[in-house]
């Protein structure tokens, strides 16, 4: 009877635990048009249509594809812009806003926040959380490997 009782209360303690703790976020798929708010400590990536805004402290990358991005950068943070067409902003500390037809944001570091509207694809990994509203977003863990960041940082 004792370890019926303790293993219900492990079992009780660990999906209390489950629920409040962080969680990392990684991959799927999808389409549309909506929302994506993220928040959290690591690396998350935007791909699409529509006005970006992220915040926090790290490195900053973005990319615009179409070339008719509006760019707002506000904080500290050393400017670099590649040939490729990335633009990083290293020890980034700040506010970014981002809206454009094809752009990209990532964004690595801590305390980040991060909010999309409009359509596209994203991908999060580290710690932290996030929603979507309406079916705009879609995950996709390959945008992950396919943007700057840990590569980059070799190049410089």
């Amino acid at each position: 009877m004792k370890i019926k009782r303790f293993v219900i209360h492990a079992l009780i303690l660990s999906l209390i635990t489950a629920l409040l703790l962080p969680t990392v976020a990684l991959a799927a798929s999808g389409g549309g048009a909506g929302t994506l708010t993220a928040w959290g400590t690591g690396k998350g990536v935007v791909k699409g249509d529509g006005n970006i805004t992220v915040t926090g402290n790290g490195d900053l990358w973005i990319y615009d594809a179409a070339g008719d991005a509006y760019i707002y950068v506000q904080g500290t943070g050393v400017k670099h812009e590649f040939p490729s067409g990335w633009v990083h902003y290293r020890g980034f500390n700040g506010y970014a806003f981002v809206s454009g037809s094809q752009v990209t944001v990532a964004i690595t570091g801590d305390h980040l926040r991060l909010y999309a509207r409009g359509s596209g694809r994203f991908a999060l990994r580290g710690m932290g959380n996030y929603h979507t509203t309406g079916s705009g977003w879609s995950l996709d863990t390959i945008l992950i490997e396919a943007t700057p960041g840990e590569v980059y940082e070799e190049q410089k």
